[in-house]
């Protein structure tokens, strides 16, 4: 995920203590510095999330906040 996220991208994602964040974030801007991610079910249907629904912005410490967490397998 943190490749796809991190693509063509200046604004960096990194993982501290579980969480990922992401900073030089902005919510006016995240439909352009951040790609939308495709996930692919296993009944071959295709879901495309924009930004706005896996990241959320901290106005506190402007950044970003990763809304979704990947598991191994």
């Amino acid at each position: 995920m943190f490749d796809i996220i991190n693509k063509d991208n200046n604004n960096m994602c990194e993982e501290n203590g579980g969480v990922v964040y992401c900073y030089h974030c902005a919510m006016e801007t995240l439909e352009q510095d951040y790609p939308p991610l495709i996930l692919t079910l296993n009944i071959g249907t295709n879901i495309k999330l924009p930004p706005r629904y896996y990241l959320e912005y901290d106005t506190r410490r402007q950044r970003c906040l990763l809304l979704m967490k990947g598991i191994g397998g």
